[in-house]
């Protein structure tokens, strides 16, 4: 564990240790990989040796388990430091086991509220209406950054459709309600909508710019 990959203090990247670490284990001795998600989905119950002991003894002899036990218990202490180090020691000595659940179940909370921070963040930035056409792109890249970052965080996936409406509904202008027939061309997804907006907002700008000052209709 001497690998800085392999060290979790419980500040960041709870998700990305939680991956490295446990195809690390896996690797070592891959009939970990259903008894660690069992463990894991224990949540708040305490993980005892002889609750092991039963659920395992299929897979592993009550020998295997403590030792496997204690390997893991070994190993984390080695690699957890801070708030992490706090929530393994609730775990009994050489209880590897409920070590892991105890720190899965902070990581994975703590995901949920990151997710959640995101989800509204998304929310505002779909509602937020874009500045005016010379701010459109930067609009647009907002738009799809907040939406990117909550998918990406493991959030809903937002369908094309609704994205594709809720762009319009933020625009600026009447230029929503002008495109609403472009929006609903099936051949055209948010991208292909995107995309014409800004190729449109770019010949409308360049007609602009070429106007004369006091141009006469």
């Amino acid at each position: 564990t001497e690998k800085d990959e392999y060290k979790y203090s419980g500040s960041k990247n709870g998700v990305t240790w939680k991956r490295k670490v446990e195809n690390h284990l896996i690797s070592v001795a891959p009939v970990l990989q259903d008894i660690l998600e069992w463990t894991e989905s224990a949540e708040h119950e305490k993980i005892t040796r002889d609750f092991i002991c039963r659920a395992t003894s299929v897979r592993l002899s009550r020998e295997q388990v403590v030792i496997v036990n204690a390997a893991i218990w070994g190993f984390l202490s080695a690699a957890v430091s801070g708030t992490a180090e706090t929530l393994f020691n609730g775990a009994d000595r050489l209880n590897g086991f409920d070590g892991w659940r105890r720190l899965i179940n902070y990581i994975s909370h703590g995901e949920k509220v990151h997710l959640e921070t995101l989800r509204r963040a998304m929310k505002v930035a779909v509602e937020k209406p874009i500045p005016p056409m010379d701010k459109l792109g930067e609009g647009l890249a907002e738009f799809e950054t907040a939406v990117k970052s909550y998918e990406d965080a493991g959030g809903e996936i937002y369908n094309d459709e609704s994205k594709k409406m809720d762009l319009l509904k933020v625009l600026p202008g009447d230029l929503g309600i002008d495109l609403i027939w472009k929006a609903e061309d099936p051949k055209n997804g948010f991208n292909g909508l995107k995309d014409h907006i800004i190729s449109m907002i770019g010949k409308m700008l360049q007609v602009k710019k070429k106007l004369p000052l006091h141009a006469v209709v």
